[in-house]
């Protein structure tokens, strides 16, 4: 059996949808980012790569460890664009004491508006009681995983949910905060 003569190929599209599929192929490629806008045009005004910035805010919360309502405060920097250092200080108020934590952490922003990190943790509490004493005030250290909801804002005021993991020892404890914050520098 000898092969059949194969067929000369024929053009996919008629000639009526070529202006049509020419269309589709151009804004495709220029949709692809192939064809960028300058980097100012993709930062925005005031937003370049290393747009910087300072915060200072308050916190209030409440962790689900403890059972228990916290307040604090928390000063918030950019470093390069889209990573941040942040410290915190939180009271918790217990039932006769006052628990104290003291957080620094890395942020790192993963999508507009959310920020995940980090970090270092200080906790000064009781951590053992006995019963015929009330136990005695310790500071130790250990780490801290936080997920940041919002973290600033272009206005006046930024605000955030946060939600934190701190290990210390055998301490573990869950906390909700929401944060309100004043921009006080860009650079």
């Amino acid at each position: 059996m000898t092969p059949r003569p194969s067929r000369p190929t024929r053009f996919p599209l008629r000639p009526s949808r070529l202006p049509l599929a020419f269309g589709l192929a151009l804004s495709t490629f220029l949709s692809s980012g192939i064809f960028a806008a300058p980097a100012a045009a993709q930062f925005g005004p005031g937003n370049g790569p290393v747009a910087r910035a300072f915060e200072l805010g308050g916190r209030a919360g409440y962790d689900f460890r403890s059972d228990a309502p916290l307040l604090g405060a928390y000063a918030r920097s950019s470093i390069v664009r889209r990573v941040a250092l942040q410290v915190t200080g939180d009271l918790t108020f217990l039932d006769g004491i006052t628990e104290r934590r003291a957080t620094g952490e890395l942020l790192v922003q993963a999508s507009p508006g959310v920020w995940i990190g980090a970090g270092a943790a200080l906790l000064n509490s009781v951590f053992e009681r006995s019963f015929d004493s009330e136990g005695v005030r310790e500071s130790r250290v250990g780490y801290t995983i936080v997920g940041l909801l919002g973290g600033g804002g272009r206005g006046r005021v930024g605000t955030g949910l946060e939600i934190r993991f701190t290990s210390v020892d055998d301490f573990r404890s869950q906390l909700v905060a929401l944060q309100v914050g004043i921009p006080i520098a860009r650079w």
